[in-house]
């Protein structure tokens, strides 16, 4: 099973980036995956071949929403929304098995059943495979909502709720992409017709969803987390000075 990320410290991907240069990234990033199959030695006939990555491809100016220095909000907002069809929606999935043909599964699913396909293909038999792949999207839900973390830039949501909650969610079916975006001016944005939506006009579904997500009881739990780590953080450093001088 491969994770790709090794785009996250490249120059040529995240700093003043452009097609060119993130072109070469990739192919950088690519001959890395190649190394590495063959580190494992991984042969094409025998072998199960999981690749993952968890989201998609940045380009400049919508890069600089992960810089440190700051951004003017009117900036951020004019960029933020591709943060969401570029980066999250744009990633790569594949299980490559030597025993089944190329086959597309075209509805949406949450990342936990990959782990569930993978398991499943470990103790198949090659006339079960079929079989399998029909179930699967017979019992996949045709409308998920996923979770992003926050940019770097966002502006409208302080370091505790950056670092505790994911900040924008995405609402996911077959005719609809909604995004919801925690604490903005304009929180619902339709992706597909690319205009801003009340909450009155959005899935009721999504709307609960997000309302037990940003719950008080939600809230108390992080801050709770969020505090034990400030008070750990303050005990490991008074024994380093105390047993490490």
């Amino acid at each position: 099973m491969i994770h790709d990320f090794s785009l996250h410290d490249n120059k040529k991907a995240y700093n003043n980036a452009t097609s060119k240069s993130y072109i070469e990234a990739v192919s950088a990033s690519s001959r890395i995956v190649e190394l590495n199959l063959n580190l494992i030695k991984y042969t094409q006939t025998k072998d199960i071949l999981v690749f993952l990555s968890d989201h998609g491809l940045n380009l400049s100016p919508y890069d600089k929403l992960h810089f440190k220095k700051k951004l003017p909000t009117e900036i951020y907002n004019k960029y933020y929304p591709n943060l969401f069809i570029n980066e999250k929606l744009k990633a790569t999935c594949f299980v490559r098995h030597p025993e089944i043909q190329k086959e597309t599964i075209n509805v949406f699913f949450k990342p936990n059943l990959i782990f569930y396909l993978v398991e499943s293909f470990l103790t198949l038999k090659k006339n079960k495979i079929k079989s399998f792949i029909f179930k699967l999207k017979k019992n996949i839900n045709n409308k998920i909502v996923i979770s992003i973390k926050a940019a770097e830039q966002d502006p409208y949501n302080n370091y505790f709720l950056k670092k505790y909650f994911h900040c924008h969610l995405i609402f996911l079916s077959k005719t609809e992409k909604i995004t919801y975006s925690h604490n903005h001016v304009n929180q619902y944005y339709d992706l597909i017709n690319k205009r801003y939506l009340l909450a009155s006009e959005v899935n009721s579904k999504f709307v609960f969803f997000i309302g037990n997500y940003f719950s008080k009881k939600n809230h108390i739990i992080k801050f709770s987390l969020f505090v034990l780590s400030l008070v750990s953080r303050f005990f490991i450093k008074i024994f380093n000075l105390l047993f490490f001088k």
